[in-house]
């Protein structure tokens, strides 16, 4: 997805460099860095480093005297000139967009484009914006003393960090425990959990915005009633994937 509005950074020299500020992508995508020269004009004889932000010395893909040069080891193999649209001509007409194939959540971060000539140089940033969507949430549940339930909700594989919200029939409920863990992955693994009464219907929500949300929820008083006579203690587990409700009932003894 690209950003609406763009960056110009002008140079004293008749050679400008126009990028688009912001591009997002889903993890194991491939994506375009836009960046084109303003006015239009002939690149294939330019030199061009595209590089993370304070790397000038290390770029991850350098073109010069129609060359190509990878100088960083996580890189090679994964970037390529692209076009920038599907009208875009390539670099005899100015486009020096960057290609990075199987996204990561490492590549996540601001790039530069630098272009230069013997005339002189120009260069403009675009910041890459990473996301996963993670694991529908899970949740625990185990009854205890005092007609209180322990409600727990967990999901893993967001990137960036997750919003966790808790509700009980569509209020806001503050949980007793919220963590996040980093995986080895690069992902995210979020898990909280609360205490309420046997009646209650918590709803737990993960998701990066408001429109990539996936939610759980269920009615303790109706998961009670399936408990067997005599039994005071048990634990169900729940998965819900939007409103799609799967139930896993294992009662343990008293």
């Amino acid at each position: 997805h690209l950003a609406t509005c763009y960056c110009y950074f002008f140079s004293s020299t008749n050679l400008v460099v126009t990028t688009t500020p912001r591009v997002t992508v889903t993890r194991g995508r491939d994506v375009i860095l836009p960046c084109w020269l303003s006015p239009q004009q002939n690149a294939e004889d330019l030199e061009v480093r595209w590089y993370r932000t304070n790397r000038f010395d290390s770029p991850l893909m350098h073109y010069q005297s129609k060359t190509f040069k990878y100088e960083e080891a996580a890189y090679v193999g994964r970037v390529s000139f692209g076009l920038k649209d599907a009208a875009s001509g390539g670099l005899n007409s100015g486009d020096v967009s960057l290609k990075l194939f199987n996204v990561t959540t490492k590549d996540a971060g601001e790039y530069v484009c630098y272009v230069s000539s013997s005339q002189g140089y120009d260069s403009a940033p675009v910041n890459l914006l990473v996301t996963a969507s993670g694991s529908p949430p899970f949740l625990s549940v185990v009854w205890g003393e005092d007609d209180k339930v322990n409600v727990s909700c967990e999901s893993e594989g967001w990137y960036p960090q997750p919003v966790l919200r808790w509700s009980d029939k569509k209020q806001d409920v503050k949980p007793q425990s919220l963590v996040y863990k980093n995986l080895s992955s690069g992902l995210v693994l979020v898990h909280s959990w609360l205490l309420l009464s046997s009646t209650s219907e918590p709803s737990c929500s993960v998701g990066l915005s408001d429109k990539e949300v996936k939610e759980a929820k269920v009615s303790l008083g109706t998961l009670r009633k399936t408990a067997k006579p005599g039994k005071e203690n048990f634990c169900v587990c729940v998965i819900v994937i939007l409103s799609l409700f799967v139930f896993d009932c294992k009662y343990s003894k008293s």
